[in-house]
């Protein structure tokens, strides 16, 4: 049983050919999905107003830090029931606490810049309260493996390493999509930078990732032990891990590490405007 009742084959041809015009209209003397572009020097979010025609993976990225009505475009609402469904879907849009995270796209003009975005996070409470940590999230986009029926890969950025049973000292990150909660393709960049602190503030043993198992098995045993090692990370010191000797950042560095260039384009949280 379909949500909606079909529509005559007339009324489909009528409904195209309006929906076409209106959106011509709108583009016109604008970007592509009919927005001005504007200085990323500003802070504010504003679509690029490219020619180039960008993959589906691109457009829905785009749609979520949209307001919302982008999303549904080549959607046509005839009724009451698809309307409330909008109104659904425009709350969805990534808002951020701006005192935890922040993202932004760099080189915003280039193509396929939207592809990969930085995640920069202070958690509020746990270890690591008041460290900062950007994370890069690559987007796949081949189609049909691609974002969002596929996860982001996401990885700590070069340079930042960290004493987690879910983050290895190579900084690949375990957010247990895969092996606990499978990703949905209704999930987004919103869900992706909540797992983020929650894997910062709470950190699992029981899903340990790769080359981390002796950190998570350390930290079953006794959480004591564990948290000590954190504290000698975050002071600079050099441990051993799997028989391999890791050196961290003390925290005064670490915060220092990928800090947002001057060309880049904050998408939301900490230095976004809103229009």
């Amino acid at each position: 049983m379909t949500l909606f009742p079909k529509l005559g084959e007339h009324t489909s041809k009528k409904l195209k050919m309006f929906a076409l015009k209106k959106r011509a209209s709108k583009g016109r003397g604008r970007g592509r999905l009919g927005k001005k572009s504007s200085s990323s020097s500003s802070g504010m979010f504003t679509l690029q107003s490219s020619a180039k025609k960008k993959t589906k993976a691109e457009r829905r990225i785009l749609n979520e830090f949209e307001k919302g009505e982008v999303r549904f475009v080549d959607v046509f609402f005839l009724s009451s029931v698809k309307s409330s469904y909008l109104q659904m879907c425009v709350s969805d849009q990534v808002n951020l606490d701006d005192k935890v995270f922040q993202l932004w796209v760099e080189s915003p003009d280039a193509e396929k810049s939207y592809l990969s975005i930085y995640v920069a996070i202070v958690p509020e409470e746990g270890l690591w309260k008041g460290c900062r940590f950007v994370f890069l999230m690559k987007f796949p986009h081949e189609e049909p493996y691609d974002y969002p029926n596929r996860e982001p890969q996401v990885n700590l950025v070069s340079g930042h390493k960290i004493y987690h049973p879910n983050i290895n000292y190579d900084g690949a990150v375990c957010l247990g999509y895969r092996r606990q909660n499978p990703w949905k393709a209704s999930w987004g960049i919103k869900t992706v930078a909540y797992s983020l602190i929650g894997v910062l503030s709470n950190p699992n043993p029981e899903n340990p990732q790769d080359g981390c198992k002796e950190v998570a098995a350390l930290m079953r045993k006794d959480v004591g032990m564990f948290e000590r090692n954190v504290k000698r990370s975050l002071r600079g010191e050099t441990m051993t891990i799997e028989g391999k000797s890791c050196l961290f950042s003390a925290v005064k560095e670490l915060n220092k590490i990928h800090p947002v260039p001057k060309d880049a384009l904050i998408l939301a949280g900490k230095g976004h405007k809103r229009e």
